[in-house]
C-alpha cells in the first residue's frame, strides 16, 4: 500500500500559492512549465522583460535570505503569465502592480 500523504508536489505550480516570494530560478521553472517552453527560450525571451525586487531580511524574523536577494510575488509571476497567455483572470494583480515587475 502506497502513501500519498507524504508526496511531494509534482509541479512548481502546486508547490507555491498566493503570498509566496519566488527565486529567479523559481520564475523560471514556472513560467517554462505553464509556456510550455525550455529555459533557454526563458532566458531569450521572457527573462529580458521581468524586474525582480530585492527583499531584505525582516528584523523579527529568522529567515535565512541574504540581503539583496531578489524575489517576484507569486501573485505577480502568475498575472504576467495570464497577460502572456491571453487569459486575464478577475484575481490578476492590476497592471500597475504587474509594471513594477516589468522592464
Amino acid at each position: 500500500m502506497v502513501n500519498h500523504m507524504n508526496e511531494q508536489p509534482t509541479t512548481i505550480s502546486e508547490q507555491f500559492g498566493p503570498g509566496d516570494m519566488l527565486t529567479k530560478m523559481e520564475v523560471c521553472q514556472l513560467f517554462c512549465e505553464r509556456l510550455r517552453i525550455s529555459k533557454s527560450t526563458y532566458y531569450k525571451k521572457i527573462y529580458p522583460f521581468l524586474k525582480f525586487q530585492p527583499l531584505e531580511k525582516p528584523l523579527t524574523s529568522s529567515w535565512n535570505i541574504q540581503k539583496g536577494t531578489e524575489r517576484m510575488p507569486y501573485t505577480i509571476a502568475i498575472g504576467i503569465l495570464n497577460k502572456v497567455t491571453g487569459f486575464d483572470q478577475k484575481t490578476d494583480p492590476p497592471q500597475y502592480e504587474l509594471n513594477n515587475y516589468l522592464k
